[in-house]
């Protein structure tokens, strides 16, 4: 089974579930940094992408994580080129035996704090 595989019964269409926007199978790695409690950026942990819209990213992680949970995704590999990372919430999770915690994240903007900011800033300052 690939990552792709594990989207289960979720991959209706958008017709038949709440989903706005269609997704587009993208399988690449990814670096995940959570918001912490103290609205910090947290050290990266790597995931996988499964798929992606317009309204969100489809996760694969090794750890879990809640509904609610704010995150950056940078995506990583040969065909993506992530020029800022993309900030979002947790809105769905589960768990597939063998393959790790599949995770759906809705786009947001990004808060507005220092902290959010200075990773920004010193993010595009890399790709500079």
């Amino acid at each position: 089974m690939t990552p792709h595989d594990a989207q289960g019964p979720e991959r209706a269409t958008a017709s038949s579930n709440r989903r706005n926007f269609e997704r587009r199978a993208l399988e690449c790695a990814c670096d995940i940094h959570l918001i912490g409690p103290d609205e910090s950026v947290l050290a990266p942990f790597r995931g996988g992408c499964v798929d992606i819209s317009r309204g969100g990213l489809g996760l694969l992680v090794p750890r879990l994580l809640h509904v609610g949970t704010e995150l950056f995704v940078v995506l990583r590999g040969p065909k993506t080129r992530a020029e800022r990372p993309l900030f979002g919430v947790v809105r769905s999770i589960g768990y597939f035996e063998g393959l790790g915690h599949r995770v759906g994240v809705q786009f947001r903007a990004p808060p507005q704090t220092w902290q959010a900011n200075n990773f920004l800033a010193g993010f595009q300052a890399r790709v500079d």
